[in-house]
């Protein structure tokens, strides 16, 4: 059933680069995800935009929606649902005369009935034998599957209920890639039901568009080097040992920075020493050479406390605020120990990296192994030696940076 009103935008193609979402109290208290989309306009600018009005939701075949609707529908998490209420559908079930009674009959009978709003679909999904399925929409994300989930308490097969939200969204919104919307606008509306407004028409002012902008998402990539000072690995979730330099490319201004933390031990002054450095990167043949065209080198910076080398970092990725944030294993190591060595050493800018909470790391066991996991929202965090292994058809001895770079390059 498509009962939906798309505000045809005449502002800016962009590419979406991330959504998440949050759940906040709206109106009298009701629990509702608020998607939150990041994307750039053609000339590179970043948009952020809330979008409200998506609801969760999974599927029950018809019949099964029929047999269990009292039961379905007066649970707390459910809101509504959409299901066919041809009179010849309900007859049987409710006991009436199908050719007395109209689908709109039957759509405020069971509105009346049920602790959730009916709305009429007659042209309901199907699934892949065609049979008809009945759309169940909750009050947020966690109401759908998991362990707080309606799914888990019934005894019928359901369908998609195992879909993220997020992903959820994007299928049913059909954004792929670009959208077309307001990048003046801070929060929009995407109805996927009608209920949420006006009881008929769906108010969606974000819209999918068949083709990709020709802008590229901002991507910072870093690597950090710890003192471990032969204590064995670095533990991230610890990040005992000081971090001691970074690097670190930004793909729109294509350039190269360098910080590192000065040792009482150097005989040099840092301003000598930096000289130096900035020399000695630039001399080497494989490095890249700003003169030909390519990437520059825009500065190395020493410090003599680590926590103002952090921050410097920090200053640094925020004023780039890059779509995507990645190393080269980043997701096993750097960004949960520049994450924990930040909270270590005070270094608090870390938290102003994510827009939707702060930064953390914990310890968990995933079928049976141990593992370090970390939570930066807001951006991507992609792990390029994992995006390494997923697209490769041969196996390696192994996958240090080395021995990739040996292996692909021949370096």
């Amino acid at each position: 059933m498509d009962l939906t009103t798309s505000v045809v935008s005449t502002q800016q193609a962009v590419l979406v680069t991330n959504v998440e979402y949050t759940v906040e109290e709206v109106g009298h208290h009701v629990p509702t995800a608020i998607l939150q989309l990041r994307s750039r306009t053609a000339d590179g600018s970043l948009v952020t935009t809330e979008v409200e009005g998506f609801r969760p939701y999974f599927g029950l075949l018809q019949s099964d929606f029929v047999g269990d609707a009292l039961e379905v529908c007066n649970d707390r998490r459910v809101i509504g649902a959409e299901v066919d209420c041809s009179p010849e559908v309900w007859a049987d079930t409710i006991g009436v005369d199908p050719d007395a009674v109209s689908a709109r009959d039957i759509e405020q009978y069971l509105s009346d009935e049920l602790d959730a709003d009916i709305y009429h679909d007659p042209e309901p999904y199907t699934t892949i034998h065609d049979d008809p399925v009945a759309r169940v929409f909750t009050r947020e994300p966690g109401d759908v599957g998991g362990k707080t989930g309606i799914r888990a308490d019934l005894d019928v097969d359901t369908f998609e209920a195992d879909v993220p939200f997020v992903d959820r969204f994007l299928i049913s919104s059909e954004i792929y890639q670009g959208a077309r919307l307001d990048p003046d606008v801070d929060r929009v509306r995407y109805e996927n039901w009608p209920g949420e407004s006006d009881g008929r028409d769906c108010v969606q002012e974000i819209e999918a568009i068949d083709h990709r902008p020709d802008v590229t998402a901002r991507m910072v990539v870093y690597d950090i080097e710890v003192a471990t000072e032969d204590e064995g690995f670095p533990k991230p979730e610890r990040a005992v040992h000081p971090i001691t330099s970074i690097s670190a490319y930004d793909s729109y201004r294509d350039e190269y920075r360098l910080w590192g933390l000065a040792s009482d031990s150097w005989e040099r002054d840092t301003e000598t020493l930096t000289d130096d450095i900035k020399t000695a990167l630039r001399d080497r043949p494989d490095f890249p050479d700003d003169t030909a065209g390519g990437p520059t080198l825009a500065d190395v910076t020493l410090f003599d406390d680590e926590t103002q080398l952090l921050e410097s970092f920090h200053s640094w990725v925020l004023a780039c605020d890059p779509d995507i944030f990645t190393g080269y294993n980043a997701g096993g190591f750097d960004h949960p120990y520049l994450i924990q060595r930040s909270y270590n050493v005070q270094a608090l800018s870390i938290k102003r990296y994510t827009p939707t909470g702060n930064p953390g790391v914990w310890k968990e066991t995933f079928e049976g192994n141990e593992q370090v996991n970390f939570s930066l929202s807001g951006r991507s965090t992609l792990d390029i030696l994992d995006a390494y292994k997923k697209t490769q058809f041969r196996e390696l001895d192994s996958y240090t940076l080395a021995a990739v770079a040996d292996a692909e390059l021949d370096y």
